[in-house]
C-alpha cells in the first residue's frame, strides 16, 4: 500500500487541505519543496531557451 503522499499532493493543489492531511501529513513540508523545486527548473529552463535565442558577442 502507498504512503499517500501522491494523493495528498493531489488534494493539496485543489485546495482540499483538510484531505490531504488525512493522507498524508507531510505533506505540508513536501509540496513547498517541489514547487520550489519546479519553479527553479521552470526558471533555469526559461534563461536557457533566452540564452540560445541570443547571438554571440563576438
Amino acid at each position: 500500500m502507498a504512503c499517500g503522499l501522491t494523493r495528498a499532493v493531489q488534494h493539496f493543489i485543489h485546495f482540499e487541505f483538510e484531505a490531504a492531511w488525512h493522507f498524508n501529513k507531510l505533506v505540508v513540508l513536501v509540496f513547498p519543496i517541489l514547487a520550489f523545486l519546479w519553479l527553479k527548473w521552470t526558471y533555469k529552463a526559461i534563461n536557457a531557451i533566452r540564452t540560445k535565442d541570443r547571438p554571440n558577442a563576438g
